[in-house]
Parts: structure tokens; sequence; C-alpha cells
């Protein structure tokens, strides 16, 4: 949908045609509030989130549009100087909702006499419309053919030796399953940690697949994402399909199908929304259904021993084996949808360098996907995002360095604390261990 039209009210009158009426409880919007650099509310699993570029410019659009309002009922030249404050809510019959309280002016021959107004504003959805796709789909066999192009992986690394040998075992799979079909660049920044071990571990898979295009290459700098993607990507030609991956995904061949389909030189750039994976000690010991599993665990080691016996299907089997061994579902108590996080890409290098590429002036960790994301929509490239469930993150403990700018290390912090573990499984977990307390050290939680 697009936002065309908007529905300026100042006072009490026609706003009951724009509210919604719930006719039971789960059917109540929740508002946002919101101030001029963040949004705080329910809506979000951050209850505390960034104006992102396009939102903001939408929401200033607004703005401008209630003090042209208020001009024309006034006839005075008005003007704002700044938002107090606001609340918005997304109406899916009439478009997003504002309540906005802003410090307002009235110019004057010699000076401006300023007051507080507070304004109710409909940002209106426009029509529908339909995109015919350029792509056919008719050969969903979930195989790469001919006319399918590599698919170059960047991945940047610094230490996570473990974690690394880990994804060469999968991405051992995928080779297995699409020869000739991928490439494979790591960029180790080594300064931080030395490179030998990660090294070592990339010549074994590289001497077993000599031909499938596996390197590396070692920079003597601090860990900084958006310099080591941009060093490695530099090394692409324009024409090139990129994805910008990282050692802690596990990825399945579907992937890479998806890459092609939703990925669109010169139109679109895709980000595709991984699942996040909880602390595993978190999901295992709250899930019943888990608890429930464990007890086939006999069936699948029965499942494996089968496997090792028919050698010509396992690779094809390996995948699911793994699956099955590990019990892992998509659902929001061992994970959840990480909407915020705009790292993964699959893009064109001609359309990295159309857009600007990364800034590289960002250090340390966060925010330099966000940007890459921001000057896209800013060069009206199609960002296309869509759940991706051949993307999942594993879980890994995180050190947010307080050194880093202040809005990089508050994202830090947030993303940790977001990747621990749900609500209903801390909710699980504090409740539980509230029932052992003693009344007196109940009363004296309550009071601090």
């Amino acid at each position: 949908m697009k936002t065309n039209s908007n529905s300026i009210t100042n006072g009490t009158a026609n706003i009951s045609e724009h509210l919604h009426q719930p006719s039971h409880w789960r059917e109540v919007l929740s508002w946002q509030a919101f101030n001029d650099s963040h949004i705080f509310g329910p809506g979000n699993l951050d209850p505390v989130i960034y104006w992102l570029s396009p939102f903001k410019t939408m929401r200033d659009n607004v703005f401008k549009s209630v003090v042209k309002s208020l001009r024309q009922s006034t006839k005075l030249f008005m003007g704002y100087s700044s938002v107090n404050y606001g609340y918005t809510m997304v109406n899916p019959l009439h478009g997003v909702n504002f309540m906005i309280n802003m410090e307002a002016y009235i110019k004057g021959n010699s000076h401006h006499n300023t007051f507080d107004t507070t304004a109710f504003a409909v940002r209106r959805f426009g029509s529908l419309e339909f995109k015919e796709g350029s792509m056919s789909y008719e050969d969903d066999n979930r195989e790469l053919t001919e006319k399918h192009e590599k698919v170059n992986f960047i991945v940047p690394l610094s230490g996570k030796t473990e974690a690394l040998k880990r994804f060469l075992k999968q991405y051992e799979v995928l080779l297995t399953q699409n020869p000739n079909k991928l490439t494979l660049m790591f960029v180790l920044l080594c300064q931080d940690n030395p490179c030998n071990e990660s090294v070592l571990a990339i010549k074994q898979t590289k001497n077993r697949f000599p031909s499938e295009g596996i390197r590396f290459i070692e920079l003597n700098i601090e860990f900084n994402r958006a310099i080591a993607l941009h060093k490695g990507i530099s090394l692409f030609s324009k024409d090139d399909l990129l994805f910008f991956a990282d050692v802690d995904l596990h990825i399945t061949g579907d992937l890479l199908l998806r890459i092609h389909r939703n990925t669109i030189q010169h139109k679109q750039i895709y980000f595709p929304i991984m699942f996040s994976e909880f602390h595993p000690n978190m999901w295992r010991n709250t899930t019943e259904k888990y608890r429930e599993n464990m007890e086939n665990r006999e069936n699948i080691e029965k499942n494996r021993e089968n496997i090792e016996k028919n050698r010509k299907n396992i690779e094809k089997n390996r995948e699911n084996t793994a699956k099955h061994s590990s019990l892992f579902r998509f659902d929001e108590s061992q994970g959840y949808w990480r909407i915020f996080s705009l790292g993964p890409v699959a893009i064109y290098k001609s359309d990295y360098d159309f857009i600007g590429g990364f800034d590289l002036t960002i250090e340390g960790w966060g925010i330099e996907d966000r940007n890459l994301w921001e000057r896209a929509v800013k060069k009206n490239i199609t960002t296309f995002r869509s759940a991706e469930v051949a993307l999942r993150h594993i879980y890994h403990d995180s050190h947010c360095d307080p050194n880093t700018a202040q809005d990089q290390y508050q994202m830090c912090l947030s993303s940790s604390a977001l990747n621990y573990a749900s609500t209903a499984s801390l909710a699980q977990l504090f409740y539980s261990r509230l029932e052992r307390l003693s009344d007196f050290q109940r009363i004296l939680l309550a009071v601090l």
C-alpha cells in the first residue's frame, strides 16, 4: 500500500470516523508514543527504537500538513519549531493515525509568539497497487539451473574459530548440493585476534573443494564490518551477485533460489529477515514439546544409523538429520524473526556502487547495515524484505563495547537482551524462582 493524502483535525469533530471501534478486547489497536528521535511502545520487540529515515520523512510530512492546516484555518503565518511528544497507531481501515503535541509559533513583525498545540492527523492509505513480476516461477523445483549465476558469499571474520568450523561444514553441504553455483570470500580481521586457526580451517575446506572459489584476505585492522565487507566487495565485478553473510548463520539451499528471485539488478535489493535463536538453555528448559521430543531420541539415532548405511544419500539427508537431532522449531519459545536486523544482504556489485556503499566512517558494531538500507531507499532502489526460513542465526554471547558511539552501544545492549530468551520464558523463570522466596523476600523485592 502507499500513502497519498492527509486528513487533519484540530478539535473533536470528525475524529470518530477515523477511530477504530473494537467489538472485542483482542481487536484493540495499541498506540505507540514517540518523540523526535525514538518510538516507544509494545508494538516492537524492542520497546525503544529509532525512527528509520523513510518513516521519519513520512512523519515530518504529516507535521507540515498539520501546520499548513492551521495556517488555513487561522489565516496566520504559522510554523513549528519542535515536536514535544506524540502518539501513533496504524489503523488497517484508514491509515496511520497521529496525535501530536508540538511547539508552534506565529510570526510577528518583531518576534515570534510561541505556544503548544495538539493536533490529530491521519495519513490515509492509497489504493492497492499491483506489479507484474518479470521472473518466471514455473520451475519451482528447488534446484538451481544453468541460467542461475553464481552467488558470491562475503563473510567478515575476527576470531570465532569454532563458529567458523561449524559454518564451513554446512557450507560444504551447500557446495555438494549446488556445485559451481557458489563462491566464498572471507575477510579476516587479524589485529585483535590472530588468524592462524581460521586460515588453517579455510585452507582445509578449500583443499577439499579446490574448484569452488573459496578464498580469503587478511587485514591488520580492528574489527569493522563496513570496511571488511567493502574490501571484499571491491574484488568483484559490477555484474556479480553478492551475499553478505556471517559465520553465526545456519544456511540451507533454499536461500540461493530466493536470492536469485528477490534480487534484481538495477531495481531491487534483498534484505532477508533471519530467524534468531534464543539461548539454547532457555528454550530447551521451558518448552514442553522439546521434552517430549527428547523421548524420541532413540528413534533419531536409528535414523542416523540408516543414513550411515546409505552413503549415496548422506549429503541429501545431512541437513534434515541436523534439524531432527537439534529438535529445532520455528516458534516463539526458541527464537524470533529479527525484523530490525539488516545485516544479511543480497545485492549486485553495480547496485552497491550506485547507492554509495557502506559508510566507512562508522566504527565498531552496528548501524552500518541500517545506513546501507537507507541509502538504497534514498536512491529509489526497491528494498525487498521477507521472513527467510533458510536463514537462521545461531545464538552466541555478545560483547558490547562502551567506547563506541552511544547509539551503537545502546543498540548492541538491546539486541543482546532480545537474543537471550522470550518474554514468556523469562516470566516463567522469574515466577518459578519467586515461588521459592520467603514472604519477607517478596516484600523486599516489591519495595526495591
